[in-house]
């Protein structure tokens, strides 16, 4: 069993995370493997109440439950085992069990974030429904699809603000530059963080980009104006979007957090499997709930009306008023990505 478990942890590890930052580690023992948080991977502001990383368990968890039956093995996921523990995320337990592939399970390795433009070909009916049926029915998740093309702009012209906001807020800056991995050898060293290639920069954009690492230079750009460049690059490419796509939860509560988690990959792993392409738009959602939460450090005032502005716009985009919502998508047709993000090798404790 233990070779299949390896092979297992390898695809559920291919699971998204915030700029691939990878906040889990393992321990295995007595035929249960343990899933625990590491909060150091990921300090960034949309990580409040650790609420980014637990939708990542939630994907690993997704990935690990799609495939264990092609590998001839049964899981039983126990969310949250040890309440004096936050940290220990799920406790999952393996029996043999019938050899049966999962539809979704080809696709593990497959899904990847994909920011090249698009070409916005309208999404078919059959699409559509698929979309939003994705994470099961009376799961945690829910997705609502934006895909009339007046409305699509109306969210594009929402979500392209978090861009602004990351040049304007030094810890959403130092975050970035600091998962930013600037060659093929940095990348393959780290097996995490995002491959330069994955932002699809322009050639004159990809030679300036290090540039802008340094917070003295930006803060000085920031008042010739490149926030509302950067913007409006922004909305160029969400604009391009054949839809976009909103996941909400009915709370934030740690658990439910993760079972969001597990609707959400379920929902990228079928939007791959319907052949688009998938780019999350995770920020400005996590920061208004951040705001609404009551925790409003390090965002001066005027980032904070922003983040509440386009709080309220997304709530009437996607009619999500009462839940709290937590990842956005674009959706499209486009040429493979340039790179994919990579993973580190995963390491067990005994």
């Amino acid at each position: 069993m233990d070779e299949r478990i390896s092979q297992l942890l390898k695809l559920a590890v291919a699971a998204p995370s915030g700029d691939n930052c990878q906040p889990w580690r393992f321990s295995l023992g007595d035929g249960r493997l343990q899933l625990f948080n590491r909060p150091d991977q990921d300090t960034s502001l949309y990580n409040h109440a650790q609420r980014a990383s637990l939708l990542a368990h939630g994907a690993l968890l997704e990935n690990l439950a799609i495939a264990a039956p092609g590998l001839g093995l049964q899981v039983e996921i126990r969310f949250f085992p040890d309440p004096a523990a936050p940290e220990h995320v799920a406790e999952v337990l393996f029996a043999e069990g019938e050899t049966v592939k999962d539809p979704l399970s080809y696709w593990i390795e497959r899904r990847c974030t994909n920011r090249k433009k698009y070409v916005p070909i309208p999404l078919t009916e059959f699409q559509r429904q698929e979309l939003v049926a994705a994470p099961g029915e009376g799961a945690a998740a829910q997705v609502h699809l934006v895909h009339e093309p007046g409305e699509v702009r109306v969210l594009a012209a929402l979500l392209a603000k978090n861009d602004r906001l990351v040049f304007e807020n030094r810890n959403l800056h130092a975050f970035l530059f600091d998962h930013l991995r600037w060659s093929d050898e940095e990348a393959r060293t780290t097996g995490d963080g995002m491959d330069i290639k994955t932002l699809e920069l322009a050639p004159p954009d990809r030679l300036a980009f290090p540039l802008l690492k340094h917070w003295p230079l930006v803060e000085f750009l920031n008042r010739l104006g490149l926030p509302h460049l950067i913007e409006h690059t922004a909305l160029k490419l969400l604009g391009s979007s054949a839809a976009i796509a909103g996941v909400s939860l009915p709370d934030l509560e740690p658990a439910t957090l993760v079972m969001g988690g597990r609707g959400m990959q379920r929902f990228w792993l079928q939007a791959t499997a319907l052949g688009l392409a998938v780019q999350p738009v995770a920020g400005l959602a996590l920061l208004v709930q951040r705001l609404r939460s009551g925790n409003n450090d390090e965002l001066d005032e005027t980032q904070r009306a922003l983040v509440t502005e386009v709080g309220a716009g997304l709530d009437r985009a996607f009619d999500s008023a009462g839940r709290s919502l937590v990842m956005c998508f674009r959706l499209g047709t486009s040429a493979p990505p340039s790179a994919r993000a990579l993973r580190r090798p995963v390491e067990l404790a005994g």
